[in-house]
């Protein structure tokens, strides 16, 4: 899979939606050690503010949450939230 650039589908999803996606996802209880990871291996990266704070979801070959590197948090059932994520991007015509 190969992700050359990156584009903001914020528009074409229902956000209520999206944010019961994301309360419905389990995350593991203990972090890991994550210094980085490659674009490549991403399908989807999604920003929230949780408790006022900055919340990231990386989606992809991988899945994990993090509120600031380098502990990340695995999510354990993130597939149904990419899926909704891919039938949006194509219900809209754009290629995630």
């Amino acid at each position: 899979m190969e992700n050359s650039s990156c584009e903001s589908i914020t528009d074409q999803v229902d956000l209520d939606a999206l944010a019961q996606r994301i309360a419905a996802c389990e995350a593991s209880r203990l972090p890991f050690y994550q210094n980085s990871y490659s674009m490549d291996a991403v399908q989807y990266e999604i920003s929230v503010l949780y408790r006022e704070k900055p919340l990231h979801f990386v989606l992809g070959e991988e899945s994990f949450v993090y509120e600031s590197g380098p502990w990340c948090h695995r999510l354990l059932d993130a597939q149904p939230l990419i899926d909704a994520l891919d039938r949006a991007s194509a219900a809209n015509g754009t290629q995630a």
